[in-house]
C-alpha cells in the first residue's frame, strides 16, 4: 500500500476526533495559532488561509491541511492556487501574489 494511501485512509476531520481525554493531535504542541476564517468560506486573501497540516510523502505527493481541506501542489480553492509544498511551509498563489505560509512560526 502507498503512503498516500495509508495516510488517506486513516485521515479523520477535527471536528469527528474523540480525544477520550487524550492529548488531541490536532492540536499543535507548539507554535502560534493563526485566526483565520476556516469555515468553509471562499479564500480571496491571505487572511482567508489557515495551515492547519503538512503531509510529506515518500513517493513526493505531498499535501497540506489547509481550512479543514487535504491539497496538494496544484489544486486550486476560490482564489488560491497551492504551488509548493515542503515541510513546515507552503507556497501559494492569490490574486497573482505569491504567498510563504508556514506551519510554525520560527
Amino acid at each position: 500500500m502507498s503512503t498516500a494511501a495509508l495516510v488517506q485512509s486513516f485521515f479523520v476531520s477535527a471536528a469527528e476526533y474523540d480525544s477520550r481525554d487524550r492529548r488531541d493531535p490536532f492540536v499543535p504542541l507548539a507554535g502560534v495559532f493563526i485566526e483565520a476564517d476556516a469555515s468553509g468560506g471562499a479564500i480571496l486573501s491571505i487572511n482567508d488561509v489557515l495551515l492547519q497540516g503538512i503531509v510529506i510523502g515518500a513517493d513526493g505527493m505531498n499535501s497540506a491541511i489547509i481550512n479543514d481541506q487535504v491539497m496538494r501542489e496544484g489544486d486550486t480553492k476560490d482564489s488560491m492556487e497551492i504551488k509548493s509544498i515542503r515541510e513546515g511551509e507552503i507556497e501559494i498563489i492569490i490574486n497573482d501574489q505569491s504567498h510563504k505560509v508556514k506551519l510554525y512560526d520560527e
